[in-house]
This record gives structure tokens, C-alpha cells and sequence, in this order.
């Protein structure tokens, strides 16, 4: 199965290196030490404590104290973090990208170019750039420090929906074309494509052992080898859009989201739902909302249109808390790969840090 190979395979790497512990390969890269790859190692880790940068130390969910910041003139797209966790982008229909400091809430750099709304965005794994997918059917690519436009990538025919970096140079676009393509940013050119992945695809999480998951609008995920573009399974639990997909720290697991109302935990040994999260009062109404894992995995939570957090136990499934409703509905989250603080943005176009 596709958990016993990582496990093998993690267990092979472990006997070379001794990796820290991370959340996502999309993330902050390989924890091998192949050309191109990236470690913690080589992340400074100023602005956060590293141990717990490494180790998830964070075993609480970050629903303290929060803040909100007036970030964008129309609803915000995505949030997300940088490794370090000291940085945040996030993304508008107002055609914008931002980044942020996590601990001040102060705007670091505004990046424009993009001709219509901005869908998502990512930080590249070295911190270096900064990369987003646009309804105008680009890629753009940007200096994080000076803002200054790199390259436009053309390769879809529809809104791009999802970038996740594979390693410093190497990233994977995902569209409402169907489409799932490689890029050689150095080169600024598609390595390999999949002209069909059977549906839109909306969100998109990688393994080490080079497998795409994806989240698509026929209800369904689907696993891609990434060398070959094969088709590896295909798992139909839900009952409306796959907005989001992401895999626990230890590749075990699957976490996923829908518009059916519900997030779901899929066993990757079995290839099949273990658990199912519901609320009486959660509703996920927007293809862009992302569910994701705590710091440690005890929890997984998910943003509802009523402007609440919920959060659930990812062990028995039961409602652990929700938070209050500070601001709009919310559209997509985020949390630092630390468990320190996670990040809600909303359709009023604000974004809300929320604190240990």
C-alpha cells in the first residue's frame, strides 16, 4: 500500500540521515538529501523557537488571543505560511498578492501584475520567491525581498487553482483546466503534463514517495505517480466538491474537505475514510476552503461560512471547539507548521491571526 511504501521508505532514509519531523513536502521540500532538495536545517528559524518549529511542539490549537488585519479590497483567496512560520502570503480577487509579518501583523510587500483575480499563492521552499496562480490562467513568479516580477508562466486554459513547490526549483500547478503540470522554473518551462485529470482540480498535497494527491470537483481524490502522471487510485467518499486535500506529518493519513459539509480522514494503508468531521452549524460553501492538521495532528480544523473555526479531534472525531466570529465568512486557513498560530481569510477581505 501506498503507507507501507513511505513507511519503508522513511525507515531507509532514517538509517542515512536522521531528518526532523515535517508536515508537508509541498511545504518545505524533501527530507532527503537529493540535488535540488531543502531541509529545516537550512531554514533560519529566527522569528520562532526552533525545536518547536521541527518537532510540532505546539500540541494545542492556536485559538488564544487574535488580531485582524484589513488586508485586501475583496475577499481573500488563500493564506499561507513560509517554513519558518514568521511570514504569511495571501491572496485577493482585487488582482493582489501580500506578504506579512506573522508576529506584528505588518505588511511586508505588495505584488501586483496578475490581470484578474488571484486564486493561490506560495512561498518558495529557500523563502526567495514568491509564486501565485491566477484566474487569468497564469503564473507568476516574484522576488519576495523587492517585488520585482521574474517570469509569467503560460500552460493552462483556465483559472489556476493550486502551486505547490516540489523542491527549490520544481512546482507543480494545478487548474480548472483538468490539467496538473511540472515547471523548471529556472528554465520557466513544463517538465511533464497530465492533459487530464479527469476533473477541475482544486487543491493538490505531494508524499516522498513522488505521489500528487488531488482534490477535485467530481467529489472525488486522486493519486498521480508525479515521474509518470499515472493515474495510481481514485477514492469517491464525498457527496460535492473536494476542496482541499493535505497529508498528516507522517503520511498516514489524508485529510480532506467538502462542500458536502463534512472533512474526512483517509487511511492510507486501507485507501479508505476512517473518520468523518461534521458540526450542526458547519457549512463550507466555497471550492477555495482548505481543512488542515494542528501542530501535532491531535486536531484538524476547517473555517465555516458562519466565520467560526472549528476544530475536531482527529483521534475520535468529536467537536474539540470552535472559535467566535470576529470576521466575514471564512474562504480558506491556514496554520504555521508549528501549531503557533494559524490564519483565517475571509470574504470581507480581511485575514485574522489567530495566537497560542
Amino acid at each position: 500500500s501506498l503507507y507501507e511504501k513511505l513507511r519503508a521508505k522513511k525507515e531507509e532514509e532514517q538509517k542515512v540521515v536522521q531528518p526532523k519531523r515535517v508536515r508537508n513536502m509541498s511545504d518545505i521540500g524533501t527530507v532527503s538529501s537529493s540535488p535540488g532538495s531543502i531541509s529545516l536545517d537550512q531554514i533560519s528559524t529566527s522569528m520562532l523557537d526552533a525545536s518547536a518549529l521541527c518537532m510540532g511542539m505546539y500540541d494545542k490549537p492556536p485559538i488564544g488571543k487574535h488580531r485582524i488585519l484589513g488586508a485586501h479590497s475583496e475577499p481573500v483567496s488563500q493564506v499561507t505560511y513560509n517554513a519558518q512560520g514568521n511570514m504569511l502570503v495571501s491572496c485577493s480577487n482585487d488582482k493582489t498578492v501580500k506578504t506579512w509579518t506573522t508576529l506584528s501583523g505588518s505588511n511586508c510587500r505588495t505584488f501586483t501584475g496578475s490581470t484578474r483575480s488571484v486564486r493561490c499563492a506560495e512561498f518558495s521552499l529557500d523563502g526567495r520567491y514568491i509564486v501565485a496562480g491566477s484566474a487569468d490562467n497564469a503564473i507568476y513568479q516574484w522576488e519576495q525581498k523587492s517585488g520585482k516580477l521574474v517570469q509569467k508562466l503560460h500552460g493552462h486554459r483556465d483559472k489556476v487553482t493550486v502551486v505547490k513547490f516540489l523542491d527549490v526549483t520544481t512546482l507543480i500547478s494545478g487548474s480548472h483546466d483538468r490539467k496538473l503540470q511540472q515547471w523548471d522554473l529556472n528554465r520557466g518551462s513544463i517538465i511533464s503534463s497530465l492533459n487530464s485529470c479527469g476533473s477541475r482540480v482544486n487543491d493538490v498535497c505531494t508524499t516522498p514517495l513522488n505521489t500528487i494527491i488531488t482534490a477535485n470537483s467530481d467529489q472525488s481524490i486522486r493519486l498521480f505517480d508525479i515521474r509518470s502522471m499515472e493515474l495510481i487510485d481514485k477514492i469517491d467518499s464525498h457527496n460535492d466538491i473536494v476542496t482541499s486535500v493535505a497529508c498528516s506529518s507522517d503520511y498516514s493519513t489524508i485529510l480532506t474537505s467538502s462542500r458536502d459539509g463534512s472533512l474526512q480522514l483517509i487511511d492510507c494503508h486501507k485507501m479508505e475514510p476512517i473518520r468523518e468531521f461534521r458540526a450542526s452549524d458547519y457549512a463550507n460553501r466555497s471550492e477555495l476552503n482548505r481543512a488542515c492538521f494542528s501542530g501535532t495532528d491531535k486536531y484538524v480544523m476547517a473555517g465555516g461560512s458562519n466565520g467560526k473555526v472549528f476544530i475536531w479531534d482527529a483521534e475520535t472525531a468529536e467537536l474539540f471547539d470552535t472559535t467566535p466570529r470576529v470576521s466575514g465568512s471564512i474562504t480558506n486557513m491556514g496554520c504555521s507548521l508549528s501549531g503557533f498560530q494559524m490564519a483565517t481569510a475571509t470574504q470581507d477581505g480581511s485575514i485574522v491571526l489567530w495566537d497560542q
